[in-house]
């Protein structure tokens, strides 16, 4: 069973059952979800992650069970309604985005989100909302070619990328090590990580 990583999810929602719904079980008002389940990577772009569980919430019936599905962004430690930002209210026929965002939202969720409800308004199944993401493979993302960081920096804000979006740590950190051996300067090399 999937344990809902509330500390370190970006988005969270409530889902405001419709009791009307036969398919809601009697007396259960609302669910909570996560964008996150422990030992398990969310999606480094956020939009995408945004989308996919949109998407989710979609696939699973939820928007059509609901009479709202209101999506925060958390913005503590752990999610709190009071402190995190509501950014959009999922309707049956329609959606509402918070007031104080207008002209805040990247054009892409508006974007998705108005292609979701076109084609849900119109009976039709939902699917292929998103691009699928060009394949990369892995062993590319892994290879030396000076130039490709041209910094410390950003080789060391990559590496943490990665090991935040689910590869494997020491895979990483050898990369890390290597890149710096055969691109920077000896100075650079003094500030490598013990084996």
């Amino acid at each position: 069973m999937n344990i809902a990583d509330k500390a370190n999810s970006t988005y969270w929602w409530r889902i405001n059952l419709d009791t009307a719904n036969p398919q809601n079980k009697p007396g259960l008002l609302f669910l909570l979800g996560y964008s996150k389940f422990q030992s398990q990577a969310e999606a480094i772009n956020k939009i995408d992650c945004f989308c996919s569980k949109v998407e989710m919430l979609q696939k699973h019936g939820y928007i059509d069970k609901a009479t709202s599905i209101e999506i925060f962004e958390k913005r503590g430690a752990f999610p709190c309604e009071q402190t995190d930002i509501k950014l959009i209210i999922l309707y049956k026929k329609d959606f509402k985005i918070n007031p104080e965002l207008i002209g805040k939202i990247d054009h892409t969720i508006k974007e998705f989100l108005n292609k979701l409800y076109t084609i849900r308004n119109t009976g039709r199944p939902v699917e292929n909302l998103r691009p699928l993401p060009e394949k990369i493979k892995k062993d590319d993302l892994y290879k030396y070619d000076a130039g490709k960081f041209p910094t410390a920096a950003a080789l060391y804000t990559w590496c943490e990328k990665m090991i935040a979006g689910g590869e494997n740590r020491q895979r990483v950190l050898s990369y890390y090590r290597e890149y710096v051996l055969k691109n920077f300067s000896d100075m650079e090399k003094l500030l490598l990580p013990k084996k």
